[in-house]
Order: structure tokens, then C-alpha cells, then sequence
């Protein structure tokens, strides 16, 4: 718990005599009598670690107060009668009090001194602004904005306790694509993919930090239906992370081929993806800009298209163009933590440096992440190619870029469908050290150890 201490004292040290409350969230309704699991908000298990539903946390001159909800006998009976407050206080180094004196405490201090952040359940967050006496939607003053930045600059540097968690989750992810590997099959099912994933992080009393990919359609970038039936000669796409027993993430794509070997086709492009990969992942290192790096795999991806005669032009141009961005329509990656999208909720904040902005050019306007890279800073890498008929068949795309896409050339290599190719990262001071090892990173790798199964 020292950990969180100093987390609170760093994030203290910017905010000056700044009061903070943030909300933990409540449990969420399915109906009357059963709710969705519970997970608590991620700014606030990066300050206090996990805290039962209801609960909020205040920073005030030094002092640390958790409010929560008593345990009602009702509560007790069906799920036990939790830790003890006195347990829970000398655990948080903090003062347990019942929410019902949270709004006297506010009042105390002043409602319109505190800063605080939107959270995503409905219930926490209206609470929290009946409290602070705004409307729903007021979030973004300049003492809440103090309190992102300053929330931003703590996260985005992992210390080594987080450090640590992220290669935790990282290595439970690797474990659960090898053995979502093991269980590809001509005629089996997705879903039975992605119950052998999942019954490795039961066994770790982990979860998913994302609704899981798994698809033979990996056109679609974020396909969320799982349960075809595997196909000999298709590629199955798996984009797939863990949540460890602590909220930390990992984030890992592969694209297996179902029969265990690529097809002429399928290979050519997967080489392309992963020489991206490859020579992103050689530019990561503290002073970087992000921006560069998703430049770099645009650079190599739209080389790789030329060479297959699906492009035409020079690659500065195509870029320039967009061209290539009906192929790469989405960003290298983005920051991971807490979250997998991690600190996403407070929106380009966190993603960009100050004095940067989002571009609205086609593909560049997905990218999550333009910020110098520093040490400590941990973020994915995420080249892919895609062949998506809603871009490629749209008769104004067709016709604006006839010449320098070759049409029947795309037709040669539609089948494919879609590869994408993704690990996690953490910036070291002479360059990045990949937190997902033990996975195979080019195509004759894949197809020996799938041999294997």
C-alpha cells in the first residue's frame, strides 16, 4: 500500500491546496436482483487500489477519506459481511466514514472547491453532482482539467509496482493466445477458441480487459460477434488481452492461419504487417515522437502494397493521398495501463501533448497517441492491413483513386481479409522492452509451432 501512498502524494505535490473527491462507481443492474460484475474506476484503483462498490475517495489537506456504504444485514446474508472498516482503514492508510456524512463534509469544505472527474456509471455520477451542486454534464472547469493533467502525468509514467502488473497481465495474455492457438481447428468453433483463452485467466482469477476479437473476419477491425465455424484456408484474427486480479491490462493481436499454414497470399501481406512491426518497434525509445512511428508503418505498409501491384505512385505521395489508408485505417497503438485504452476517458488529454491536436485526415484521425515517448511510458504497437468492402467498394473511392489503386490487384488479395499484428511496450531508457514475450513473430515461426498442436 506504500505504493499508493506515494501515488497520492505525487499527484498532491501538483494540485497545491486543490480538494479532490472521486467516485468508485456501484455496482450496475441487469435487473432488480442481479448486477454485472463489478470493476471499479480506474483512477481511483490507481490511487487506493480496489474499493467496494459506492465507495468515494477525497484528498483534503493532507488527509485521505474513503466514504462508503455500510454492509446491511440484507447484504450480509446473501454475500458476507465484507473486511472490517478498521481493517480496511489500516490497509488504505486512510479514515472510513458512511457515505451518508459525505455531503455535510462537502458542504464543509465548500462544494464549488472541489475538483473531480466524469465516471462512467450513471448513478456515481449524478450523485456526484447533486454533491458538488452542478449539472450532469458540467465536468470540465478548470479545476477538473488541473486534476486530469495532473492525474495524466502521474499515470503516464509506471512505476514499478505497475510496471510489474502490466508484465503480470501481459504474461497471462500470452498464455491465453498459445492456448487459444492449441485449439484452432478446421470445423470447430470460435467460441471454442475463446473458451480455452478464457479458462486460463479463471484459473488466474483474472478477466478480460476488453470485449474479446476473435474472428475470421478480420476486416472488421473490432468485430464483437463470436461462433463461426473455423474454416480450412481462412485466417482467424485474435485480438485478445487479460485484466489481472489487480486491473492491470495487456493487449495482444495475432492472426493464425486455420490450417496451420499460410496461403501464398495470406503470407505476403502478414510479411508486410510484421516487417512494420519490426522496424516501429526498433524506433521506440525516450524523445520519440509517436506521431514518427505511426509514420513509419504507413511508410512501410504502403511500400509493401506497392510491391504487391495493389498501389501505384510514389509512397510519399500515396500517403499525402490517403491512399494507403484504406488498407491502415486506424492508428499504431495507444497508451495501456489500467485500461486498454488507458486513460481514454478523459479524452485527447492524455493521448496528446499539449500544443498537439488531433488530425481529421482520414487514418490519422484514429490516432490515439501523439505524444514524445518517455521512459516508463507503456503503449502498444499494432500495424495491420485490411480489405473492407465498404471502403473498397464505394464507387466515389473507386473512381477518385483508380489511378493509383489497381482494382483487379485488390480483387487477387480481398480473400485476406484482414491481419493486424500487436504487442505491448514499455519505454526503457536506451530503447522498449516488450511486455507479451514468448509469441511468435513472423510467419515460418507461426507455422512451426502451430505444426506443433
Amino acid at each position: 500500500m506504500a505504493c499508493y501512498a506515494e501515488r497520492r502524494r505525487r499527484l498532491i505535490a501538483q494540485l497545491s491546496d486543490l480538494p479532490v473527491i472521486l467516485a468508485n462507481g456501484w455496482e450496475r443492474l441487469r435487473n432488480p436482483s442481479n448486477t454485472f460484475n463489478f470493476r471499479g474506476e480506474s483512477h481511483v484503483i490507481y490511487l487506493a487500489g480496489q474499493l467496494p462498490p459506492g465507495a468515494f475517495l477525497t484528498l483534503h489537506n493532507g488527509e485521505v477519506r474513503i466514504y462508503l456504504e455500510p454492509v446491511s444485514v440484507e447484504d450480509a446474508v446473501w454475500s458476507g459481511p465484507g473486511e472490517s472498516w478498521s481493517v480496511l482503514a489500516n490497509l488504505h492508510e486512510a479514515s472510513l466514514h458512511p457515505l451518508s456524512e459525505l455531503s455535510e463534509y462537502i458542504a464543509a469544505v465548500g462544494a464549488e472547491k472541489w475538483a473531480s472527474l466524469p465516471v462512467q456509471d450513471p448513478r456515481a455520477q449524478n450523485y456526484l453532482c447533486q454533491l458538488l451542486k452542478r449539472t450532469p454534464d458540467c465536468h470540465g472547469d478548470e479545476r477538473d482539467r488541473r486534476l486530469a493533467e495532473a492525474l495524466v502525468e502521474c499515470r503516464l509514467i509506471n512505476d514499478n509496482f505497475s510496471i510489474g502488473e502490466l508484465r503480470s497481465a501481459g504474461y497471462l495474455s500470452v498464455e491465453a493466445h498459445l492456448a487459444g492457438m492449441r485449439a484452432i481447428r478446421a470445423g470447430k468453433d470460435e467460441c471454442d477458441v475463446l473458451a480455452a483463452m478464457m479458462r486460463v485467466l479463471n484459473r488466474a482469477g483474472a478477466s478480460v480487459s476488453f470485449a474479446p476479437i476473435i474472428t475470421m473476419s478480420g476486416e472488421r477491425l473490432h468485430q464483437p460477434h463470436v461462433g463461426g465455424t473455423l474454416q480450412d484456408g481462412a485466417l482467424l484474427l485474435i485480438d485478445f488481452g487479460a485484466e489481472n486480479a489487480a486491473g492491470w491490462a495487456g493487449d495482444i493481436t495475432n492472426t493464425w492461419p486455420v490450417a496451420g499454414k499460410f496461403t501464398r497470399e495470406q503470407r505476403a501481406v502478414f510479411d508486410i504487417v510484421t516487417k512494420a512491426y519490426h522496424e516501429c518497434v526498433a524506433m521506440l525509445k525516450p524523445g520519440v515522437r509517436y506521431l514518427d512511428v505511426h509514420m513509419r508503418a504507413a511508410e512501410i505498409l504502403t511500400a509493401g502494397l506497392m510491391d504487391l501491384g495493389i498501389l501505384r505512385g510514389t509512397v510519399s505521395e500515396l500517403i499525402e493521398r490517403d491512399a494507403h489508408a484504406f488498407f491502415f485505417p486506424h492508428g499504431i497503438g495507444h497508451l495501456m495501463g489500467l485500461d486498454v485504452h488507458d486513460m481514454e476517458d478523459l479524452g485527447d488529454i492524455a493521448g496528446y501533448q499539449k500544443g498537439r491536436a488531433r488530425s481529421k485526415r482520414f487514418g490519422l484521425n484514429c490516432l490515439r497517441l501523439d505524444r514524445d515517448l518517455r521512459e516508463g511510458m507503456v503503449l502498444t504497437i499494432e500495424p495491420g492491413l485490411y480489405f473492407i468492402p465498404e471502403l473498397l467498394d464505394d464507387p466515389q473511392i473507386r473512381s477518385s483513386y483508380s489511378d493509383c489503386i489497381d482494382w483487379e490487384k485488390v480483387e487477387l488479395y480481398r480473400g485476406v481479409r484482414g491481419i493486424r499484428f500487436e504487442r505491448d511496450h514499455l519505454i526503457t531508457a536506451g530503447g522498449s522492452e516488450c511486455l507479451t514475450p514468448g509469441l511468435p513473430a513472423d510467419a515460418a515461426e507461426i507455422e512451426a509451432l502451430m505444426a506443433q498442436r
